[in-house]
């Protein structure tokens, strides 16, 4: 049976997820970034103005492609997780590679989306963010378009925005702390 939507619970569970896999998706994500990692380590003892421009879009150039394909593995891996399966992160590897365009293709419309709404008084920003909270994860596990995972979202999200937004404020203020 079905739990009712809970902001705690939804939180509680991710961080369990993290903890007991951190194992296997930390040194996961060390990986996809580890050249943006020597690069920055490297520009620590070589800081010019010219070195961090060339930071500026490589630092991008890296995190763009490494981001989508580690935020579609471990939407994957977690997804897998609340499901009740065990994780085979070789197979969150193989969908990750499979979905990471779409992935970024989604990343880039949702951004630009939010923030263009955001442009209007911040408020329409906010409520873009939580109709469109859920599109990422459709695209990785319902393998959906670009327009239809931001379709889904909307859906899926329908009756659930003011808890989304709870999450996102709870969510936004841990990272500030």
């Amino acid at each position: 049976m079905d739990q009712p939507f809970s902001a705690g619970r939804i939180i509680s569970n991710g961080f369990a997820i993290a903890a007991k896999n951190a194992h296997v998706m930390l040194p996961l994500a060390v990986i996809l970034f580890l050249p943006l990692i020597i690069y920055t380590v490297w520009l620590l003892d070589n800081l010019t103005v010219k070195n961090a421009e060339t930071y500026d879009w490589l630092s991008s150039l890296i995190s763009l492609p490494m981001g989508g394909l580690l935020t579609a593995i471990l939407l994957h891996a977690t997804i897998s997780s609340l499901k009740g399966e065990s994780i085979e992160i070789m197979t969150s590897i193989k969908v990750g590679l499979k979905r990471v365009l779409p992935v970024i293709l989604t990343s880039i419309v949702v951004g630009l989306c939010t923030g263009l709404a955001t442009l209007l008084l911040i408020i329409p920003g906010l409520i873009v963010m939580c109709y469109l909270w859920v599109a990422l994860p459709s695209v990785v596990i319902e393998g959906t378009s670009v327009t239809d995972a931001m379709s889904r979202s909307a859906q899926l999200t329908e009756g659930y925005r003011w808890q989304i937004f709870g999450i996102a404020m709870l969510s936004g203020g841990l990272m500030i702390v």
